[in-house]
């Protein structure tokens, strides 16, 4: 049995392929489609004349790793896209109104207004707000935005939830944390945190507003995550599958191609 083509008789066979395709220049097909003619005939040949080889293995290591690389990628480019857009946020704002009263460690009181909501920007929405006052009186005063609606909070002592949010309401908040509610101090703090909860439903936000991006933690340890997914997740896993099989069917079938002459 003959050897395998080597090089030299090869080159030849190409000249003598490309003379009846009556090329010219021995080393410029007219097209790709006779340069894919020459070679079959040339994997033909030699699988005639070679004595058999093993079909080689699948390139399953260069799939796994181009998921790998896709996955890096779609994980750096997500992030600026999500960044941008103005959902997915989780939105935190604080706003004190000062009085003239000092706590135990001889500092300004004041109530202090914590508020929670998502978005950023002009799609920003306030949701739960909590007012609290740093003074001696322990409770806070839990406001729902969007229902306009509070539940006063003292320890051992939960009032009942859903009521209508009104300016009495705040006056006797304010009163139980040690104001007589018929002073103008006490009138003109519940008319300041009122101001306050009415900017904060419409969306405006004081400067220290905080904007963190929204997210789960897949594995919670108290106040950590073993691992913190974003919001935008479930929406590269998709692209991140579809790019990986478009990327393995191309290695595929160049691979099927390469050895569609082999002897198994």
């Amino acid at each position: 049995m003959r050897e395998s083509l080597n090089s030299r008789t090869k080159r030849r066979y190409v000249t003598d392929v490309i003379d009846v395709l009556n090329v010219r220049d021995p080393f410029t097909l007219v097209s790709m489609a006779e340069r894919d003619e020459v070679e079959r005939v040339l994997d033909y040949q030699g699988s005639k004349t070679a004595p058999a080889r093993r079909r080689p293995a699948p390139p399953i290591l260069s799939i796994a790793a181009i998921g790998l690389c896709l996955f890096i990628a779609l994980a750096l480019i997500g992030y600026p896209i999500a960044a941008s857009l103005p959902m997915g946020w989780d939105t935190a704002a604080g706003v004190e109104v000062p009085t003239s009263q000092t706590n135990k460690y001889n500092k300004p009181a004041v109530f202090y207004i914590g508020a929670y909501g998502r978005g950023r920007g002009e799609w920003t929405v306030m949701e739960s707000v909590y007012v609290n006052f740093t003074g001696e009186t322990s409770g806070f005063l839990t406001v729902e935005l969007q229902e306009n609606t509070y539940k006063r909070n003292f320890y051992r002592n939960e009032g009942p939830p859903g009521l209508p949010l009104s300016r009495p309401a705040v006056l006797d908040f304010v009163a139980n944390a040690g104001f007589d509610p018929t002073s103008a101090e006490a009138a003109a703090i519940s008319d300041q945190i009122l101001i306050e909860l009415q900017s904060l439903a419409a969306g405006k936000l004081p400067p220290a507003s905080r904007h963190v991006m929204s997210g789960t933690g897949f594995i919670r340890l108290g106040p950590y995550s073993l691992l913190w997914l974003p919001w935008y997740t479930p929406f590269c896993v998709p692209v991140w599958i579809l790019c990986w099989w478009a990327a393995g069917r191309v290695l595929m079938r160049r691979y099927r191609r390469k050895t569609q002459h082999f002897k198994v």
